[in-house]
């Protein structure tokens, strides 16, 4: 199991390592690629968290350094001769290792499991599906701009939230219960379809599993977060791709809109 764990850290170190130096790219790659080609150029440098890519690459060699055991311990006091000690307490420490991170794991997915279980209670306990015709045409229009056939039921919120999608297998959109002009809502309707259509949430699911596997790496969050952020401007790209300047300020001007009554 030891090996296994070894594996893992090392995938660790080299996807955190690739993660900096993308990040230090950015401040290049932001003026000359789109928001898309980061989100999907972060997801595939994520999987160096999921797939030992390292095996591959010869250059890197560094399987051969979990080869050299750094827990053999010499112990001096038999007349200054070193003798190899092997029942140290940091040996002790270095096997018990995968259980921690196993645990760690863990304790990350119950928490994650039991955030979505009160998020949908909540939904499901204080929101109401609502049944206003003009919000049902706008969604019903928007989907069929999309090519979407999934029904998709829309939930009022009474706390002041931004619109989200929500569900895995069966989503369903949560609005805000606030005044929304019909152009708000085709823009609110529009982001939130596109999140659909792209599969974000399986992709954030995955994103969520790995950083399980990587709980104890701070770079595997700060990777997921901006991965996150770039999902969502990736997402208003693709709903203004087809807009002209004059929709595409529109459009920033209604969202923004929304944002601020939520605020």
């Amino acid at each position: 199991m030891n090996n296994i764990y070894d594996q893992l850290f090392i995938m660790s170190v080299v996807a955190g390592g690739i993660y900096l130096i993308f990040k230090i790219l950015s401040v290049i790659t932001l003026k000359y690629f789109s928001a898309a080609w980061h989100y999907y150029t972060g997801i595939a440098l994520y999987m160096f968290f999921l797939i030992p890519y390292h095996r591959w690459m010869s250059w890197l060699n560094l399987s051969s350094i979990l080869k050299l055991n750094p827990l053999i311990v010499f112990d001096f006091s038999s007349g200054g001769i070193p003798q190899q000690n092997g029942n140290t307490g940091f040996f002790v420490y270095y096997k018990a290792f995968p259980y921690i991170l196993m645990t760690g794991t863990l304790i990350f997915i119950i928490v994650i499991l039991v955030q979505y279980y009160n998020l949908k209670r909540r939904i499901f306990k204080v929101c109401f599906m609502t049944d206003d015709t003009r919000i049902l045409e706008v969604l019903s229009k928007c989907k069929q701009q999309m090519g979407i056939r999934e029904q998709i039921p829309v939930y009022i919120s009474p706390y002041i939230t931004t619109p989200f999608l929500c569900g895995i297998v069966k989503p369903y959109i949560i609005l805000p219960d606030i005044k929304l002009s019909t152009d708000e809502l085709q823009c609110v309707f529009l982001h939130e379809l596109t999140h659909w259509k792209r599969c974000d949430i399986w992709l954030k699911l995955l994103m969520l599993f790995i950083n399980a596997m990587h709980w104890f790496n701070p770079l595997a969050y700060a990777a997921r977060l901006d991965i996150d952020q770039f999902c969502e401007l990736s997402c208003d790209e693709s709903v203004v791709k087809a807009m002209s300047n004059r929709e595409r300020r529109r459009y920033c001007e209604l969202m923004l809109n929304v944002l601020w009554n939520v605020a």
